[in-house]
């Protein structure tokens, strides 16, 4: 039982030794606040510093997640991480005097702060580091000073965005006192760059890099240099996304807009389909435009890609239009067109196009006279065929081939009416002749042929056109990909 009680005894008074050395600590932390900030007279409003010194602070900076790149508005927001770090020399105690106490945490409303301000802040609420930061401040026993501000940061960023959405920014932070120049608040960068240890991944950017640049220069406010610290955070946008929304649909659209040249033309969903693909791509035409911001000093890649592909379309569509028209056509196919589509003769082509261009206001009567010859003949039939030849001078190089070409002229010269038999036979000749010619006149201007030739002829033209569509489609892919530096998915 005595053993007991003695046990207990010795458990109470460590208890209470314990308990002691805390309490005891607990008011050595107290007393020491209480010299530090009452004792000493200290004013959050007073300089750090005695007079003729200046504050050297030391910035650091670092990046936890990219939240948003809001291009319309040229504004980043990211979430970061600031740290500050000085010297005050009216918070030095020695840790002898004061049980070991080397550190103590403050508010950051008890002490003198820098007015660190983000001078490219866009941000309405936000009126600087010291305003805005709450978290505890640590006090060390030599006068060091640190102050480590989690905080989210809203900042403009003039953007290029040629190269959209293959594009690569660079976002500048610049920090820096608003009072105090560089005899007062002396500003430094504790790195040559931030810190991005702690960064979370982003699924649309790629941060590269955050430099760090030091400035020191004349400001308005006061007669020495001012000094900033200007962060250059460095993004590559990750195309990816992109490329599944709004590249890849517009290329599918374009290349259904090329198989329209595979329907027949009279039918109506010939052009229907054209008409289609290019109010499809104005819907997309209006995502791109809602995520580029209205400049007019840049033009992006991908504008320029879908104002490519707008065009082939209604290009497209033009030539589809084209194409019925002709398909309708009652007149016989032009020489030139029948030497390209129908005999597939380049080379003749080449040539029939310069007598074309050179001899177009050359042309003599004797072309008029054969297209009113055979209007004529056509309409009168073969009835009349010889009174209209009749008033005219034949002078023609397409006369029909008869029996009558085999005899001599001579002979033909010396057919009188005093030769009633040559006369007659002359006579059978010049009908047969009338006759034949009727017959070419007739097969040469068959509805059914005319408009068989000219289906010949669209059936060529459509496959050049959706060769020529496929090749100009594919051009401007290769333009998208090859125009921007570095392309990352």
């Amino acid at each position: 039982m005595q053993k007991k009680m003695k046990l207990l005894l010795i458990v109470h008074l460590l208890l209470q030794a314990m308990f002691s050395k805390l309490l005891y600590t607990k008011r050595i932390e107290v007393l020491l606040l209480d010299k530090l900030f009452n004792g000493t007279s200290y004013n959050i409003n007073s300089f750090p510093k005695l007079p003729g010194g200046a504050v050297n602070l030391t910035f650091d900076v670092a990046i936890q997640q990219l939240i948003n790149l809001n291009e319309k508005k040229e504004v980043i927001e990211l979430s970061m991480w600031i740290r500050q770090y000085w010297n005050d020399p009216f918070f030095v105690w020695n840790t002898s005097e004061w049980q070991g106490l080397s550190r103590l945490i403050v508010s950051p409303d008890r002490i003198w702060k820098p007015d660190i301000k983000l001078h490219n802040n866009a941000d309405k609420d936000f009126q600087g580091l010291d305003v805005f930061g709450k978290t505890k401040v640590t006090v060390y026993s030599n006068g060091n000073v640190v102050w480590l501000i989690p905080t989210i940061l809203r900042s403009t960023c003039k953007l290029d965005m040629k190269y959209f959405p293959f594009d690569e920014q660079i976002c500048p932070l610049t920090f820096g006192s608003w009072v105090y120049d560089q005899t007062k608040v002396n500003f430094f960068s504790k790195k040559t760059h931030g810190d991005l240890s702690y960064l979370s991944k982003s699924g649309e950017f790629i941060i590269e890099k955050l430099d760090v640049v030091r400035h020191s220069k004349r400001c308005a406010c006061c007669q020495n240099p001012c000094v900033t610290l200007t962060f250059n955070l460095y993004l590559q946008r990750r195309g990816k996304y992109y490329l599944f929304k709004i590249v890849l649909p517009g290329i599918l659209i374009a290349f259904l807009s090329c198989f329209s040249f595979i329907l027949p033309p009279l039918t109506g969903e010939r052009t229907g389909l054209v008409i289609t693909n290019l109010l499809s791509l104005s819907v997309y035409v209006l995502n791109v435009s809602n995520s580029v911001p209205p400049s007019s000093e840049t033009y992006p890649v991908l504008v320029k890609f879908y104002t490519i592909l707008i065009s082939e379309i209604g290009f497209a569509l033009i030539i589809n239009c084209i194409i019925i028209t002709l398909d309708t056509k009652t007149t016989h196919v032009p020489k030139w067109i029948s030497a390209i589509f129908l005999q597939n003769n380049f080379k003749f082509f080449l040539i029939a196009l310069k007598n074309k261009v050179f001899s177009k206001l050359s042309r003599n009567s004797q072309t008029i006279f054969r297209k009113s010859l055979f209007q004529d003949a056509i309409q009168k039939g073969s009835k009349d065929t010889k009174d209209i030849l009749s008033g005219y001078p034949y002078c023609g190089k397409t006369k029909p081939t008869t029996f009558l070409d085999k005899r001599s002229n001579l002979e033909k010269t010396f057919i009188t009416e005093s030769d009633p038999i040559n006369f007659e036979s002359f006579v059978i000749d010049k009908d047969l002749e009338y006759l034949e010619l009727n017959e070419y006149l007739r097969a040469e201007f068959d509805p059914n042929k005319i408009q068989k030739e000219w289906k010949e002829v669209l059936k060529s033209i459509d496959v050049l056109f959706f060769i020529f569509f496929l090749i100009v489609i594919i051009a401007s892919i290769i333009f998208i990909f090859s125009t921007a530096p570095n392309v990352n998915f």
